[in-house]
């Protein structure tokens, strides 16, 4: 197409004018084509309306055939041999797309204006999401005049959308004249237009048809957009013993089984293949031999699959047919072809053209291997340019970075060694160092959850990976008792899906590790092949820390644990009224044990599980000496071997008599002063736990404003002393107050109180806290807004009481200032928020509320400085 009318094209307004053009022309020259929109013979030729063609100079045509653009090509289908291999699986433009998925679904896209797109309604929004339009979908074909027609496994041809020029043959009483001033009809719901279909394409206004037994039929309109056309206002048989018909813009050719071309339509260009008319109501023979045609797009399916994706008008060729003959050489007609100068009438909008054209078939310089060839670079082209083929070019890329800088040396020190044979612990250091890389197991599964858009490359592992709760884990033990080591793996990632064990044997015929067993995290093994798998959660209530499991038995024929039971509790609660089976319950102790052996169930009461469980579980648990994978394992070893924990004891002051307690204490403080890590395990400055390690940790502390402290006192008011913790990093989020209790049960310190700001410490168990920021600067005598806490012995933590803040009259406060309330005039008022009550208060009676909350006075509490206890 001349670049000036596809540049006017590619706007859709113009589009939509350019449908209603010929309609604004005086209604007298309509009515005086009254006439040819009857269905009537043939047009009789027209000398004033055959192209016009001047020779500008006599060249004659190359043996090797004329040069000829062919574009991108993707679809040609040279290889097709029945009609059903032209079914059109795809079809658009940036405006609307319509395809049909694997299972007969016809889904549409885009605008909307004539409800082409199968949502029931017409409006005139841009859906990019597809919406539904039909089911047992063949073939389907879409007209830039915003109509769609699609076949259906029983022969049956519909249509959806536009129909305001009998496209769709739904207002076939619509007065003729009223194409002068065209009125938008549509169609909101697929109509039926025709049965015993085998084919069928669009024009921009019109629809050929072919049926199974050869004929063709046709219907809607063709016209110039200028004063000329004709109209077919019901399927009208053209044409029999047709095997093959295409749909372009303006014109349509139809193969017969005799391989005679024949073409109708608006010959705008010649490119009907003559010289006759430019308006070619009957279809007319233009060429012999010929086994393929196509007028406009040389493919048969859409670029994209989603609407998102189209960014070019759709048919490259409007003013060409092209075909190849039987033979194998293609010729061509119309605008573009051949080499004689010639001058085309107005066009739409577009001021007369001088260009070149030609109304005969000349030859081309292509051949079907030239064609293919194209076809395929385009595709390759189209498939490295794709985000999958970038993706995978970024992931091979990482992948080479990463082989070239890991040490496999480091790994083969962490990790224990396999086996005495060096060809099998090649094969399994390579798939540690797999996992630890890439994220794929031994049996190519992925170990993370794998997303909603399928990612699965080493950015996307990496990501996850800085967010799971620990690293992968390794291990090698004999798990299934058969004499020879596994390759155990843990993975607990950032959910529930991704936590899980998983256990490889290797096998010397593949040279490689098949699973064994694979369960959510949490096992148990023991020393005869039993495996005790736990759930990570239950949706029941059970009685004396009992978790629900089920038990594994390795089994030597199929090579894999296979489930033998599985263990429930039934407790006799409120929730179990009905359900708890009471004769079972022999001792009366409100349990019952349900043991589910394949079809078998049983119920057993306390001493009977007990019974049955010795059974199974016969030999002693095995202890696995699970490994880190990119952890820091031996920095920590490096760390712990150089700490000097005489010097911190020095350092810092003694907690307790008890020496036990001591070991805690001290221990708790050294996580803290190597690894920045609480005792209640949370990280001291602003990061996620898992994005956390030693170095990440040690450039942490060189950013901070001061190191660590910790302190000992009896901020609680309970008779014994706390461990305290500040944090100052290097954020606001990172300066932080902590006040830990120590648990004898667990040998170990909890979590009393955290904030974030600056504390003050009472000897009634008070903390005034103080934030580091208010959203308020007018505050007045140094006053600062705080929050008190009171220790409360039930709960075992320091519990909000009340939050106290200040308002002052300044010009901003003008609206909101008490005023009332300020009985002393001095410009303040106390805000003294109890949770369900607020107070307003004087100066006067602030300062007395304020002694009844602190009566007690101000612990003052000596920290001691982390850091600096390396040897």
């Amino acid at each position: 197409m001349n670049s000036k009318i596809k540049e006017y094209f590619e706007n859709k307004e113009n589009r939509i004018k350019c449908g209603i053009t010929g309609g604004t022309i005086a209604l007298a020259v309509v009515i005086f084509t009254v006439m040819v929109f009857m269905e009537k013979n043939e047009t009789p030729n027209n000398p004033t309306e055959t192209v016009s063609q001047t020779e500008s100079d006599t060249q004659t045509e190359e043996a090797a055939g004329y040069s000829f653009n062919a574009g991108d090509l993707y679809d040609m289908r040279l290889d097709a041999q029945t009609i059903e291999d032209y079914y059109m699986k795809s079809c658009g433009d940036q405006f609307n797309l319509y395809t049909i998925d694997e299972d007969g679904v016809l889904w549409g896209s885009g605008h909307n204006e004539y409800a082409q797109i199968g949502l029931g309604y017409a409006d005139e929004e841009f859906h990019e999401k597809k919406s539904k339009i039909a089911e047992h979908v063949v073939h389907v074909d879409y007209s830039q005049k915003d109509f769609v027609v699609y076949l259906t496994e029983e022969g049956k041809l519909y249509g959806l959308g536009n129909d305001s020029t009998y496209m769709l043959l739904q207002h076939t009483e619509m007065p003729v004249e009223d194409l002068a001033y065209p009125t938008k009809r549509y169609v909101t719901s697929p109509a039926l237009l025709l049965e015993d279909v085998s084919y069928a394409r669009c024009g921009r206004d019109d629809v050929v048809a072919l049926k199974k037994d050869g004929t063709v039929w046709t219907w809607g309109m063709i016209w110039n957009y200028q004063s000329t056309g004709y109209c077919i206002t019901m399927p009208q048989q053209i044409l029999t013993d047709v095997k093959m018909i295409t749909g372009g813009w303006f014109n349509h050719a139809a193969l017969k089984e005799d391989g005679t071309l024949w073409t109708w339509g608006y010959n705008f260009s010649g490119n009907c293949g003559t010289d006759k008319a430019t308006m070619i109501e009957t279809p007319v023979q233009v060429a012999e031999d010929v086994q393929r045609v196509w007028t406009g797009l040389l493919n048969y399916s859409a670029k994209e699959d989603d609407i998102t994706d189209m960014e070019e008008f759709g048919n490259d060729y409007v003013d060409n047919t092209i075909i190849e003959k039987t033979d194998g050489t293609f010729y061509a007609c119309g605008m573009g072809v051949g080499d004689k100068s010639v001058v085309l009438p107005q066009y739409y909008e577009v001021s007369e053209l001088d260009t070149v054209c030609s109304s005969e078939f000349l030859l081309l310089d292509w051949d079907e291997e030239m064609l293919n060839r194209k076809q395929r670079e385009y595709i390759e082209r189209k498939e490295s340019q794709s985000e999958e083929a970038v993706l995978a070019r970024k992931n091979e890329a990482l992948l080479e970075e990463i082989d070239k800088n890991y040490d496999m040396e480091k790994l083969k020190r962490k990790v224990p060694r396999f086996s005495e044979d060096d060809k099998i612990n090649e094969a399994y250091y390579n798939a540690i160092k797999t996992l630890d890389t890439t994220g794929f197991l031994p049996d190519g599964r992925y170990c993370f959850y794998i997303e909603q858009d399928g990612r699965t490359d080493v950015e996307r592992f990496q990501e996850q990976r800085a967010q799971h709760y620990s690293p992968e884990r390794v291990a090698v033990a004999d798990v299934d008792g058969d004499g020879t080591a596994e390759l155990l793996f843990f993975i607990e990632g950032t959910c529930v899906r991704d936590s899980a064990e998983y256990v490889y044997r290797y096998s010397e015929e593949k040279n490689a590790f098949e699973l064994e067993f694979e369960y959510s995290a949490g096992c148990n093994y023991y020393q005869n092949g039993v495996i005790k798998a736990k759930p990570l959660y239950s949706g029941f209530i059970y009685q004396d820390d009992f978790w629900p499991y089920s038990v594994f038995q390795y089994d030597e024929n199929k090579n894999e644990f296979v489930l033998t039971a599985s263990v429930e509790e039934i407790p006799k609660v409120p929730e179990n009224p009905d359900n708890f089976p009471e004769e079972y319950d022999k001792d009366g102790d409100g349990k019952v044990y349900i043991i589910s052996q394949g079809e078998s169930v049983k119920y057993l009461d306390e001493q009977e599980y007990l019974a049955w469980k010795k059974q199974i579980f016969w030999m002693p648990e095995m202890k696995i000496d699970w490994c880190e994978l990119g952890s820091n394992k031996e920095l920590l070893e490096e760390i712990d071997k150089n700490y000097d924990m005489e010097k911190l004891k020095r350092k810092v002051p003694r907690f307790s008599e008890d020496d036990k307690i001591n070991e805690a204490y001290y221990n708790a403080i050294k996580t803290l002063d190597t690894t920045g890590f609480l005792p209640d395990g949370r990280y001291c400055f602003g990061h996620q736990k898992s994005n956390v390690d030693v170095e990440r940790f040690r450039e942490d502390m060189e950013r901070a404003y001061c190191p660590n402290k910790v302190a000992v006192a009896d901020v609680d008011g309970d008779g014994t002393v706390e461990l305290l913790i500040f944090t100052v990093g290097f954020y606001m989020a990172d300066i932080t107050e902590y006040v830990y209790r120590y648990s004898e049960e667990k040998n170990g310190f909890e979590l009393e109180f955290a904030y974030a700001g600056g504390c003050d410490y009472y000897e009634h168990g008070v903390i005034k806290a103080s934030p580091l920021h208010s959203m308020y600067s007018d505050y007045q005598d140094g006053f600062w807004p705080y929050s008190v806490y009171q220790y409360d012995e039930n709960k075992k933590e320091f519990v909000e009481k009340v939050s106290v803040d200040q308002i002052t009259n300044v010009p901003i406060n003008s609206d909101v200032f008490p005023e009332e309330y300020d009985k002393d005039g001095d410009g303040k008022v106390y805000i003294v928020d109890q949770g369900e009550s607020v107070k307003y208060l004087d100066e006067q009676e602030y300062l007395e509320w304020k002694k009844q909350i602190f009566w007690m006075p101000e612990m003052k509490i000596e920290s001691c400085e982390l850091g600096e206890i390396l040897k």
